[in-house]
């Protein structure tokens, strides 16, 4: 990783467009949004805090990161943001640390997903399994169902006879 930057706002919509300001202003991947719980959360005016993690090299971070302050301080939900050029291995391994929703995106995503199915795979087996099994079906036909005559229902004539 060439650098890391950090905007932190109040808000998931806010940390979500300002992820997509930085996304669309340089050349940065996002790689996590991460959540706290402030010690005044309950009383805040917007209680959740976002984190809004991106990488790339330095000029897009810190271009990635000067638009996602602009957009949170437009909104007045800004917080603080930093960049760290170069970070070493072990904030590699946090930077990709995530709360929002359970599952990591970015790179470190696919590593741990293999690791969840490796864990339990009684319970994915039979998912996949099912999954890669053929279903048949009858081709779709276009236009309208053909009607089912009924012994009821008088013959139509046709025009001219």
């Amino acid at each position: 990783m060439n650098a890391l930057g950090m905007v932190e706002v109040f808000g998931f919509t806010t940390a979500i467009v300002c992820a997509d300001a930085a996304a669309k202003a340089a050349a940065v991947k996002i790689i996590a949004l991460d959540t706290t719980k402030p010690a005044n959360g309950d009383s805040a005016e917007v209680p959740l805090v976002m984190i809004v993690k991106m990488e790339g090299s330095v000029s897009a971070v810190t271009a990635g990161v000067a638009a996602a302050k602009a957009q949170a301080e437009q909104r007045g939900l800004y917080i603080v943001s930093h960049i760290i050029s170069r970070p070493g291995p072990d904030i590699d391994k946090l930077a990709y640390l995530c709360k929002v929703g359970n599952e990591p995106i970015g790179k470190k995503s696919v590593k741990i997903a293999e690791q969840k199915i490796e864990k339990a795979p009684e319970v994915i087996a039979p998912v996949i399994e099912e999954a890669s099994e053929p279903v048949a079906s009858a081709p779709k036909k276009r236009g309208r169902p053909a009607k089912a005559k009924t012994d009821t229902e008088p013959e139509q004539q046709k025009i001219g006879e």
